[in-house]
Order: C-alpha cells, then sequence, then structure tokens
C-alpha cells in the first residue's frame, strides 16, 4: 500500500454512537419524540419511525435534494439481516455486534500518507475525523464544508480535485 484515504470513517464506534447521539438531541424535538416512541416498543420498521429515520439521512448522510441513483439503490436493497447484526436498525442506534469496535490504539502503525476526509455534517462527525486524524502521524484532514456523509456526491468537483492533488503528492 502506498498511500490511504478515508472517507467519513471511523476507528471508535463508541465515539461515533456519542457524536451521532448529540446529531440526534438537535433534531426538531417532535422527531425525536418520533423516534423515542417507536425505539421504546421496537418498531424500527414503521412508517413514521422510517419517516423519522429519512430526517437525520437527509441531514447527515446525504444532503442532496435528489439522492443519487447509486446511493438510492444501495438504500433501498441494504442486507437488512447483515446490517441489523453488524450496525443495528439504523444508522444512529449502534445496537450490533460492531457497538464495541475501536482501532485507536493501532492506528499508529499506519506508515503511509493518509487523507482523512468528511463533511461538516456528517454523521461519523468532525470530531470523528479529528480524532482518527490526531492518530495517524502526518495525515492530512479535509472536511468539505458543504457536505454530510458523501462528499464524492455532494461536493463531486471537489472532492475529486482534493484526492487527485493528495494522489499526485503520493
Amino acid at each position: 500500500m502506498k498511500s490511504l484515504i478515508t472517507m467519513g470513517a471511523l476507528h471508535n464506534v463508541p465515539m461515533v454512537a456519542r457524536e451521532m447521539q448529540r446529531l440526534r438531541r438537535r433534531l426538531p424535538r417532535k422527531v425525536q419524540e418520533v423516534l423515542e416512541k417507536h425505539e421504546a416498543r421496537g418498531e424500527y420498521d414503521d412508517p413514521e419511525y422510517l419517516k423519522a429515520c429519512d430526517v437525520f439521512y437527509r441531514r447527515h448522510v446525504c444532503r442532496l435534494s435528489e439522492w443519487p441513483a447509486d446511493l438510492q439503490y444501495s438504500m433501498d436493497n441494504i442486507s437488512r439481516e447483515v446490517y441489523h447484526t453488524m450496525n443495528g436498525p439504523n444508522e444512529f442506534t449502534i445496537i450490533g455486534n460492531i457497538r464495541y469496535w475501536d482501532v485507536t490504539s493501532h492506528l499508529h502503525t499506519i506508515k503511509v500518507p493518509t487523507l482523512v476526509t468528511t463533511g461538516r455534517y456528517d454523521e461519523v462527525t468532525p470530531n470523528v475525523a479529528r480524532d482518527l486524524s490526531a492518530h495517524i502521524k502526518g495525515s492530512k484532514l479535509v472536511i468539505f464544508q458543504k457536505s454530510s456523509h458523501m462528499p464524492f456526491w455532494e461536493e463531486r468537483e471537489l472532492y475529486i480535485r482534493t484526492v487527485l492533488r493528495f494522489l499526485n503528492s503520493t
């Protein structure tokens, strides 16, 4: 491996879960109430609950008014059994078997030039990206100011230029 590029990456799931809960607390109160009501009942597939989840996704996963076909296809065709087992019922309810995963103590072993990217509104927040970057010696952190989790769609030209500049420098 000659270089590494991360995008909305996570290295510490407990930290990510705390950050997602912080973002969730910033959602409109009525949305929070719908989420809380259905979670208390275990109703993760209720249409009202899914609509409330979509508010989070539209702020922190992809902010484009119309999602790219590839993203929509992925969301519509996710393996719910695998996703729920690993992560949980949605992006911000991390109760699956990755909930304690934390590789922070191993990041110092990364010795190649590394570009850590994230969006200002990313569900895997800039705080997580800063921590990831801080643990990889010499890494470069870029936060895309108009993006959430998918700057390669949300700020496509800038993202591609940034990646190309990094690759050309390595």
